[in-house]
């Protein structure tokens, strides 16, 4: 994406990202995935001294990259000027990219350091430097890919690694991943890797759940007077919106306790089992002297209940109940 006429804040924030200045006009170059060239029909004649100096960016930078395929747009006074693509989309079947192929966004914290240090580990382990921000996914309003984009204007509390702090939108962008790599939604992907495998039954929002016929309805305390809850559907789904009983989610304890397998089937590696289980941060003092003190794996807490090991996970997303 190239936007025209403002002055960057930054510069580099994105690996394959640079900035074009010409007089008084600033652009910035967002490539997404050499170089064949594929451009709009017309021109705006305020950028067409740009373009050739642009060419030679992308180019460039797409070479030192090693990115197949990249597009750009230019907008400049509330229209779109010039959009532009170079290379291919797919090298295997020779389709070059166009203007309107389709990338995937790209993901972005508030702090540049942060969003090019940021692993799957830090999101998992909840090591992103980002508190909570709870208000942005609970009123349930906004698709997973809205929360992603949302993230670059939350600001940090901490560095990177520096402290853990919980947060739900991490788990939301494990979730987009997920998607990307598999080529699946979320809930297919855990439904055919596992709750299937597993003989759960499953589900993912909170309309499933009041579609079901033998669904709990949540509750909340006010005053010592029990009251329906308030409805908040989940939109960071795969931070913990899923929907089972009790029943099907002792199979789930079974996969973990029996390392893997499963109905004498191997569904996970015993490695992976231990490497989500393994201790890798500290996080809080004990508050009872029965329990040991506390750390979270990937996706997991672990200490030690009157000097047995526990690993477990609460459940519920403030909607009125626990697992």
């Amino acid at each position: 994406m190239i936007e025209g006429p403002r002055q960057p804040t930054q510069r580099a924030l994105w690996p394959c990202t640079d900035v074009v200045r010409r007089g008084k006009r600033y652009a910035k170059v967002k490539l997404g995935y050499p170089p064949m060239v594929h451009s709009s029909d017309g021109q705006h004649a305020l950028i067409a001294e740009l373009v050739l100096e642009l060419d030679r960016l992308a180019i460039d930078a797409m070479a030192d990259w090693k990115v197949p395929g990249a597009a750009l747009a230019v907008v400049q006074g509330g229209e779109v000027a010039l959009a532009k693509a170079y290379g291919r989309r797919n090298i295997e079947a020779n389709l070059p990219a166009t203007a309107a192929t389709q990338f995937l966004i790209g993901f972005r914290l508030h702090d540049a350091v942060a969003t090019e240090r940021v692993t799957v580990r830090d999101l998992l382990c909840h090591l992103s430097g980002l508190p909570r921000h709870d208000w942005v996914w609970l009123p349930g309003d906004r698709t997973s890919a809205e929360l992603l984009a949302a993230m670059r204007y939350l600001e940090p509390s901490r560095d990177i690694r520096a402290a853990w702090q919980y947060n739900n939108l991490c788990y939301n962008v494990a979730g987009l991943l997920i998607e990307r790599a598999s080529g699946q939604s979320y809930e297919a992907f855990v439904r055919a890797r596992l709750t299937d495998k597993l003989g759960m039954t499953v589900s993912f929002t909170l309309d499933d759940l009041e579609a079901s016929a033998d669904a709990a309805r949540p509750y909340a305390i006010h005053e010592n007077t029990r009251l329906p809850a308030i409805r908040l559907p989940v939109g960071t789904i795969a931070a913990g919106a899923i929907n089972t009983s009790a029943a099907d989610l002792a199979n789930w304890m079974r996969l973990h306790l029996g390392k893997g397998e499963f109905g004498g089937e191997r569904l996970l590696p015993a490695t992976l089992i231990d490497a989500l289980h393994a201790r890798r941060v500290y996080y809080t003092e004990p508050g009872f002297p029965e329990f040991g003190q506390a750390y979270y794996g990937l996706g997991f807490r672990r200490q030690t209940y009157r000097g047995d090991q526990l690993v477990w996970h609460g459940g519920g997303l403030i909607v009125g109940a626990r697992g």
